[in-house]
Formats: structure tokens, C-alpha cells, sequence
């Protein structure tokens, strides 16, 4: 079952970046599939290929930065590298997500009031399902004080 469905999704996109290796998307396509079944070792690779393929792909740029401030693995884990492509993708796209991956980055550095005043961001820019920031924020608010 799912793990032959697995196997398939990766097989493909594996024999597209083969047919199409400088296709940024399908790097990142296969960074979020990683990330999915939790090999993030592999998912680290697939987005690190995205962005040097292009560097001003804010969706790629959002989730590296957001793996690398959020994940427990030392190995994988780079909050400087995080600050650095989020600052970047928000500086291209300023969508409130952007803005949550750049506060949790602020957060991981023991950056707390940066990540408290780009929480407000985030949570200013959400549509209509405001709860996740709001709960992002009070973890920030928390931290500042």
C-alpha cells in the first residue's frame, strides 16, 4: 500500500530531475516529498538542489529554512542558514507563512523579540484562519519576556 505508493512518487520524480535536471521545482517537489515520509536527510539534499538551482524561488527557499530551524537532527539543523533563506524569501514574497518560517528562525536563534515583531507579521498578513499564528505568537511573546 503505502509504501509502494511511496516508492512510485519518489521513482517518479527521481526519472523527471533525470529528464530535467535543472528544473527547480521538481527538486523542491522532491524535498516536500521527503519531508513528508520524514527522511529529512534526503530532503535537506532535494532543497539544497532547488535553491542553488534557483536562488529566488521563495517556496524552496521557505521550506530549507523552515527545516533547517525547526529540525531536532544536528546534522541537519542550521539556524544562521535558516535566518539567511527566509530573509530572502520574504524580501520576494511577502506571504504570512514566509513570515511565520523568518519568526520561527528568529525563535530557534534565541532571537525573541525579532521573532515576536515577525510573528505580528504573520499573523497581520493570515486570512481568515488566524488560530495557528496566534498561537505562534503567544509562543514568541512568551519567549520575549
Amino acid at each position: 500500500g503505502k509504501r509502494i505508493n511511496e516508492y512510485f512518487i519518489e521513482k517518479i520524480l527521481a526519472g523527471e530531475i533525470e529528464n530535467n535536471p535543472e528544473n527547480a521545482d521538481l527538486h523542491g517537489m522532491l524535498g516536500d516529498f521527503y519531508y513528508g515520509i520524514k527522511d529529512f536527510q534526503k530532503a535537506k539534499k532535494a532543497y539544497e538542489n532547488a535553491v542553488s538551482i534557483d536562488p529566488d524561488n521563495p517556496r524552496t527557499l521557505n521550506n530549507l529554512a523552515w527545516l533547517y530551524a525547526t529540525i531536532e537532527d544536528e546534522s541537519i539543523r542550521n539556524v544562521s542558514g535558516a535566518i539567511t533563506l527566509a530573509e530572502r524569501a520574504v524580501r520576494i514574497e511577502e506571504k504570512s507563512h514566509i513570515y511565520d518560517t523568518l519568526a520561527e528562525s528568529y525563535h530557534a536563534a534565541g532571537k525573541y523579540k525579532e521573532a515576536a515583531e515577525t510573528g505580528r507579521k504573520a499573523l497581520a498578513l493570515a486570512g481568515s484562519d488566524k488560530s495557528y499564528y496566534k498561537k505562534q505568537l503567544e509562543k514568541f511573546l512568551k519567549s520575549a519576556e
